[in-house]
């Protein structure tokens, strides 16, 4: 075959396009290096938004059904490749550029954007490979509206109500348009003269980004305690000084620590004789502090009570009111240090009647009715026999036993086979020391209490509502008077 080759024009051509190519190849690397891509300024419009142009739409992506939506919501709002994973819950285990991951059991409140992950299950809807959805709409921090596809059978990205079950955990994206709401200090502090510490400080939300995390400090007496822009504290001469703190991307947001300056020696720790204290309605008990080093400048004390419902204080002497948990703190003087005492307040041991709010009559237990293979507790009109009363024992943790004084004996039982439920009938039974036979003594007030389970304490003792007004175990309420007896001596 002969050989040919091509012509001088034709060469010439493919020359200028190689050249060309070339160009064009170096402008581009130069532009790149000139004008990088960065990620997008995310807001939480900018989701909200994508949410709502995706709606009936059936989306595509690498991945597949949940998963594609979470890839395509990564991209087009925040500019960024999904991290890889096989299955939706995997989702959560992922690095996501320094978001922030919470578990399901630290969830305090939900936020729009938020990606919300589902652990693998058994069902129709979060099947073997889990759940991915993203939350549309909140209502005080609780969820009104999910963001999903492939929910319920439905292939198309749709609003659904909140669901709960599985629930994995949630990662928190950064976004631009988020801004501080609420500012934590430390509240006060006491210095010496020349003594220098730095003021905590903590901005929520938790997604507040870096560049909006800014705080401006001012001293009300800079000639006492003056402070710097970092919140370092420095006390300069004895008195008192108020630092507030002001968020710079929202100035609404303040809080404050007040200051004291002393020219003297501060407290370091306050010694208290009991840690911990239980008492009975109405009964007193008086506790002792001091402080120390034993020359601190002022070592007086200050006795306040975290519920005064519960427990009040004064001088260390404690009263009790109600049935709660109170905490009493001993103060020093200068609020440099403090030690406290726990104080639960219980019903105390003792006979008593039981008259029910909701109707006026009395809990009755139903001797000698032989229809029923245990007998019954019910209402009925007070007439005062000893099928009225109770006796209730202390037996640990809040737990009462609640003996039946009428001569058959008996303790109040929960009518079941060792596993407590809503519905179940309270009656008399034999002695078997567990708690189907224990209850807890809730006070609603001074001589009001609820009697809830000890095996379940989200369930109460009410009437059911019959003719003869038979107890049994409904959803505990404090509020609801069909649960609530007025305990007497």
């Amino acid at each position: 075959m002969k050989k040919t080759t091509a012509p001088n024009s034709v060469k010439r051509i493919w020359k200028k396009v190689l050249s060309w190519i070339l160009m064009m190849s170096m402008t581009i690397s130069l532009t790149a290096a000139l004008f990088p891509v960065t990620a997008m300024a995310a807001t939480q419009s900018s989701a909200k938004n994508f949410m709502d142009k995706n709606k009936g739409i059936q989306i595509h992506n690498r991945g597949s059904e949940c998963v594609a939506l979470y890839n395509q919501y990564l991209y087009k709002v925040f500019g960024k490749t999904a991290p890889s994973v096989n299955y939706a819950y995997q989702i959560y285990d992922r690095n996501h550029w320094g978001w922030e991951r919470i578990p399901a059991s630290r969830i305090k409140e939900y936020k729009v954007g938020d990606i919300v992950v589902y652990g693998p299950g058994n069902g129709r809807d979060v099947g073997k490979y889990g759940h991915v959805a993203l939350v549309y709409s909140v209502n005080k921090g609780k969820v009104v509206k999910l963001f999903e596809q492939n929910w319920a059978g439905n292939p198309k990205a749709a609003l659904y109500n909140w669901h709960g079950a599985r629930l994995k955990g949630i990662i928190r994206p950064s976004f631009s348009d988020v801004v501080p709401t609420g500012l934590s200090i430390t509240s006060s502090m006491t210095l010496k003269i020349n003594e220098g510490r730095k003021i905590s400080a903590t901005i929520t939300p938790s997604n507040v980004p870096s560049s909006k995390k800014g705080i401006s400090w001012k001293s009300s007496n800079s000639s006492v305690a003056k402070v710097d822009s970092s919140g370092q504290v420095k006390g300069l001469k004895a008195g008192t000084a108020i630092i507030t703190a002001t968020c710079s991307a929202n100035k609404k947001v303040t809080a404050k620590c007040s200051v004291t300056v002393i020219s003297g020696i501060p407290s370091t720790s306050v010694n208290i004789s009991k840690s911990a204290l239980t008492l009975n309605p109405g009964k007193t008990a008086t506790i002792t502090a001091s402080v120390n080093p034993a020359n601190a400048s002022n070592r007086s004390i200050k006795w306040t009570s975290s519920d005064t419902s519960v427990a009040t204080v004064s001088n260390g002497k404690i009263t009790a009111v109600k049935g709660g948990t109170a905490v009493i703190k001993a103060t020093a003087g200068d609020g440099n240090s403090y030690a406290s005492c726990t104080v639960t307040v219980i019903l105390a041991n003792g006979v008593y009647k039981l008259k029910h709010v909701g109707t006026g009559k009395m809990m009755n237990y139903a001797w000698g009715w032989k229809e029923f293979a245990y007998k019954p507790i019910f209402l009925y009109n007070r007439d005062g026999s000893v099928e009225q009363t109770f006796r209730f024992r202390h037996i640990n943790n809040g737990k009462f036993e609640i003996d039946i004084m009428h001569r058959e004996g008996g303790v109040m039982n929960v009518w079941t086979s060792r596993t407590v439920g809503e519905g179940q009938k309270i009656g008399s039974w034999t002695k078997t020391n567990d708690d189907t036979q224990r209850f807890l003594v809730t006070f609603v007030n001074k001589n009001t209490v609820i009697l809830r389970s000890a095996q379940n304490s989200s369930l109460a003792v009410a009437p059911d509502g019959s003719a003869r007004g038979y107890l049994k175990l409904v959803k505990y309420n404090i509020n609801d008077k069909n649960q609530q007896w007025v305990i007497e001596n």
